[in-house]
């Protein structure tokens, strides 16, 4: 009997007006969109290609980098073309100083500023907005529909449990519109795949895909359940949508942006431009200080009209220069760890802050289901929130190896009117390059668990509230 209720219900869903938007809007929607976040993928591929060429070929040694500073660069996450997260406000280049220290910034751009004005068409938007809105068009009338067309009282007029009946209806509407979604995919892989750009089926990509699939499939069951809660509720299958389409509206478009900004209303964090100028400050008076300091040691172990020599080679140095070289240690490595201590000082507290204000948001927005999908996709993906603080240590890392391999091999004096500088490097070696750790599969699943969990659970919870309303409905 379940059998003949499923194929009841695909043969309704499949000649009926609904199946046919769904296969239009999928067989559009989604090939169109990862052919065109394809080609966008590509041109950032071949940005961060020509920057890195280029930079290096400019800054072919260690020498080239010592005085000016490094530069490194992130490549773009290849899942971006699924969803597209926040890959165009991470950052995108790492700018290491001897002075002042590290800075990040974005310089790769977008081409058309309406695509970031109205959003890109990927996998995350198709499935969380238009085909989340499917999934309530298939069920809105499931119970309340039938009602009113009176085959409900028909088809409990035999044997057959209540449970029964809301399963098949479930199943039966979920493959009719999962199917649309599958062809679209494979044409979409498709594409993909014959660009050559696009190594899916490498390393641990098919398996990421997958999980992404996964994913989707939880999320559209959500909304499945909720559409037959809601009529299960509901004695017309009008006051059915109606409401369907506001709770739709809530948990997709509007839930997720006020968890936001209660986050940022409990728990506000200064921002990052506020930060570079704490950290500017911070610097420019240390650097005051130190070149005082060093002033001050040259009044006292000079005598007569000498010369501070700064020649890197200590044999052409002058006694007053010797006392001054080897007095000066102590200050240069004290205002080394000065700097490195206040600076880490300011950042640690700052992205303290910053996570506490994102786990509120995050707390808050996975009330939504739409929330868990997105969280979850976007660790897949390389996009999410999981990645900035791997730049960061990339970059602390970065600054680190230039600052033992290169900065201190460059000979400094300051002083209060003057720098003067030399250096003294073996060989040609290359600079250290940016190397920014990529999470693995493992990590992955670490920071995605807890949302999968909770789609399964918004479907368990839904689907028992859809049985229980079903049990006390009224089919006369």
């Amino acid at each position: 009997m379940f059998a003949t209720l499923i194929q009841k219900e695909i043969h309704d869903s499949l000649i009926s007006l609904r199946f046919i938007i769904a296969l239009i809007l999928c067989m559009i929607l989604v090939p169109v969109g990862m052919y065109v976040n394809l080609k966008d993928y590509e041109k950032r591929l071949h940005s961060y290609n020509q920057s890195l060429q280029i930079y290096q070929q400019d800054h072919p040694n260690e020498r080239s980098v010592s005085r000016g500073g490094a530069k490194g660069f992130r490549e773009p996450s290849l899942f971006s073309i699924f969803s597209v997260g926040l890959e165009y406000h991470l950052p995108t280049t790492v700018h290491s100083d001897p002075d002042d220290g590290i800075s990040l910034s974005n310089d790769r751009g977008v081409n058309n500023p309406h695509s970031m004005l109205f959003g890109k068409i990927d996998l995350l938007f198709n499935v969380s907005v238009v085909i989340s809105l499917l999934a309530i068009l298939f069920t809105f009338g499931c119970v309340a529909g039938e009602k009113e067309a009176g085959t409900l009282k028909l088809t409990l007029a035999n044997t057959v449990p209540r449970h029964t009946i809301l399963a098949a209806k479930f199943f039966g509407n979920f493959i009719v519109l999962i199917i649309p979604l599958f062809l679209s995919l494979l044409i979409g892989l498709l594409i993909l795949t014959l660009s050559g750009q696009a190594p899916l089926f490498s390393g641990d990509h098919l398996l990421k895909f997958f999980l992404m699939i996964l994913a989707s499939l939880l999320l559209i069951a959500a909304f499945f359940n909720l559409g037959m809660l809601v009529s299960s509720l509901t004695q017309r299958s009008t006051t059915a949508i109606v409401l369907l389409l506001l709770i739709w509206v809530f948990m997709t478009l509007a839930f997720p942006r006020i968890s936001t900004m209660i986050a940022e209303v409990i728990r506000p964090v200064k921002s990052g431009m506020v930060l570079t100028l704490e950290k500017q400050a911070l610097l420019k008076s240390m650097d005051l200080e130190e070149r005082t300091e060093y002033t001050d040691l040259w009044e006292r172990v000079s005598t007569g009209n000498e010369d501070l020599e700064t020649h890197a080679d200590s044999s052409r140095w002058n006694a007053s220069t010797r006392n001054f070289m080897e007095e000066r240690v102590s200050i240069l490595q004290k205002y080394a760890d000065r700097r490195k201590s206040s600076i880490a000082q300011l950042e640690t507290e700052h992205d303290n802050e910053k996570r506490r204000q994102s786990a509120i948001a995050m707390n808050i927005s996975r009330l939504s289901p739409v929330s868990c999908y997105t969280y979850a996709m976007s660790a897949i993906a390389g996009t999410g929130l999981m990645e900035e603080p791997l730049i960061n240590d990339g970059a602390r890392r970065f600054d680190q190896d230039l600052q033992e391999r290169v900065y201190s091999q460059v000979f400094i004096v300051k002083r209060v009117h003057s720098t003067s500088s030399s250096s003294n490097f073996q060989g040609d070696n290359p600079p250290p390059q940016l190397q920014i750790s990529k999470p693995s599969i493992g990590d992955v699943l670490g920071a995605m668990w807890l949302d999968l969990l909770l789609l399964v659970l918004f479907n368990i919870l839904l689907f028992s509230g859809a049985h229980v309303a079903f049990l006390r409905y009224d089919v006369r």
